[in-house]
């Protein structure tokens, strides 16, 4: 039992780790976006739209790749503790502690899959679309205020 539960510990340690990793890339797209639209002030090269929505779309795709992959790395850890229950219950070697521990286990990966989804609701439907609304004024400003003066 304490595989499993090992198993679930490294798997959300990697959940983790990639959640942190993308930040730091989105960090680095960020600043990446931010020096290409300083240069392009400062040559007075007005870009469209068009370049505000293929770097927040890179964002989202980036984000929401990892968060897919480790949902379907959850969905086989599921299957693996169906079938390990199944193992154990056609042997008959199914103890009570050995049902709790997989009961236990069981919804923890199911409570985390349920947390994953949760947060690619929240992300893609309030916070992106609250970024995507940001950057539009941001842009906006500049450009209107270069334009002014």
């Amino acid at each position: 039992m304490i595989r499993y539960f090992v198993g679930i510990l490294s798997l959300f340690i990697y959940s983790v780790i990639l959640v942190f990793c993308s930040f730091i890339i989105i960090i680095i797209i960020t600043i990446t976006f931010i020096f290409i639209l300083a240069i392009s002030l400062f040559f007075e090269i007005y870009f469209n739209y068009l370049i505000l929505y293929v770097y927040l779309l890179i964002i989202n795709l980036y984000n929401s790749y990892f968060i897919f992959f480790l949902i379907i790395c959850l969905f086989f850890v599921q299957d693996f503790i169906i079938a390990e229950f199944a193992l154990h219950f056609r042997k008959g070697k199914l103890g009570h502690e050995d049902f709790r521990n997989l009961i236990f286990i069981y919804f923890v990966n199911f409570f985390l899959i349920l947390f994953l989804f949760i947060y690619l609701f929240i992300y893609y439907f309030i916070i992106f679309k609250l970024i995507n609304y940001l950057y539009i004024y941001i842009y906006i400003y500049i450009y209107i205020y270069i334009y002014i003066y």
